[in-house]
């Protein structure tokens, strides 16, 4: 009995033990970068559609979970701003956590629009979304008016 050749070519001993780690089927973690996830409140689990644009990345979730550990997780009664709301994660946390008021201030007329539409879902009637300038929103706001600003501008911005 004769041994055919292999056709696979020779891996190194480094190749080798790569891609027998590597998984065939790896299982992807968290959400898809094209949905946002709530991660607290009464919003919890909830997942949320959002626009794939260039430049539009989401605070991750482990970054929100570390950031509302220190605020809180209770928000009753706070005013809150996100500046530069983009996928609008951060104020639909806030409001997930009771803020009395969230304004979600974005540039982009199609993320604005998405982000109406997701308030909308979640019937959150504490939630305005201006689109705008975010700097230029914060300096039209009067003196103590606000409680929690979230300033989380996009990686390209100038």
């Amino acid at each position: 009995m004769s041994s055919a050749p292999s056709k696979r070519p020779a891996l190194s001993g480094a190749a080798r033990h790569a891609a027998a780690k590597k998984p065939k089927n790896p299982v992807p973690k968290g959400p898809s970068s094209h949905e946002i996830r709530i991660i607290g409140g009464q919003w919890r689990r909830t997942r949320l559609k959002v626009i794939d644009k260039p430049g539009l990345h989401p605070t991750p979730d482990r970054v929100r979970e570390t950031l509302f550990n220190w605020l809180g997780q209770d928000l009753s009664a706070w005013r809150c701003v996100d500046a530069f709301a983009g996928t609008g994660v951060l104020g639909l946390e806030a409001a997930s956590r009771g803020a009395a008021h969230v304004l979600m201030v974005e540039q982009d007329a199609v993320l604005a629009r998405d982000l109406q539409d997701n308030a909308t879902r979640l019937k959150a009637g504490m939630v305005s979304v201006q689109r705008g300038d975010g700097v230029a929103a914060l300096l039209r706001l009067p003196a103590g008016s606000v409680d929690l600003v979230f300033i989380d501008p996009p990686f390209d911005a100038p």
